[in-house]
């Protein structure tokens, strides 16, 4: 509890039955012959907790809680949810042990082997395997999901720019399409100048031209 002397100034902090300081490193307890790591509440909502626990000798997992307050929201499925997720990262079975329910024996797949519902009173026994060796994500932690969120990161962008790519040869492609149709347009409107041109000269060369003396009729005769 922080500020510890006010105790001795205000009485109802005088009704907290114990106090406690924080610790420093995940603790993997003996349990007979097993070795079990435990986490409290939401804690096992952060994966590399009981990853590092798992990594320090874990064979099995405990999540220890009181979601009483959530009274009966949707909070403390979540909360086993999350539990789940911690036992097939880990390949561990999880005890998700919650005084007020849901308390649940969680396999190493994930799957609940036998559950209480909310607010019951109820004593489960379960005889559970412990388990060994380490699991991809044990071993590699959150740089499995960061490398497959990279590489789809990648086919994204490269995806992304091959269709700008095809967009940009389309547009070149249209653009070219236009300026050879105006330039071929140009080309036909100063064939048919040169042509009408021509027709132009050669009628008035055709008016203009000295008739036959042999033909004419202009002039006096002998």
């Amino acid at each position: 509890m922080p500020w510890h002397f006010l105790r001795r100034y205000i009485k109802a902090l005088r009704q907290i039955p114990s106090d406690g300081v924080p610790g420093t490193a995940p603790v993997v307890f003996s349990v007979g012959t097993a070795k079990v790591g435990t986490v409290i509440c939401f804690e096992s909502t952060y994966p590399n907790l009981a990853r590092d626990l798992v990594r320090d000798g874990a064979q099995l997992l405990v999540v220890s809680t009181n979601n009483a307050s959530f009274r009966r929201s949707p909070a403390a499925r979540q909360h086993m949810a999350m539990s789940q997720l911690r036992a097939v990262e880990e390949g561990r079975t999880v005890l998700h042990a919650a005084i007020s329910g849901i308390t649940a024996v969680i396999d190493p797949a994930g799957r609940i082997v036998t559950k209480t519902s909310l607010f019951e009173h109820a004593v489960v026994r379960r005889t559970v395997p412990l388990g060994d060796g380490l699991t991809p994500y044990a071993r590699f932690g959150d740089a499995i999901e960061l490398g497959i969120a990279g590489l789809g990161a990648f086919a994204a962008i490269a995806a992304n720019a091959g269709m700008v790519g095809r967009r940009r040869e389309k547009r070149f492609a249209a653009v070219e399409e236009e300026i050879w149709g105006g330039e071929e347009m140009l080309r036909r409107a100063i064939q048919q100048r040169e042509a009408a041109a021509r027709t132009g000269a050669s009628g008035a060369a055709a008016e203009g031209e000295p008739g036959d003396p042999s033909t004419s009729t202009e002039g006096g005769g002998p």
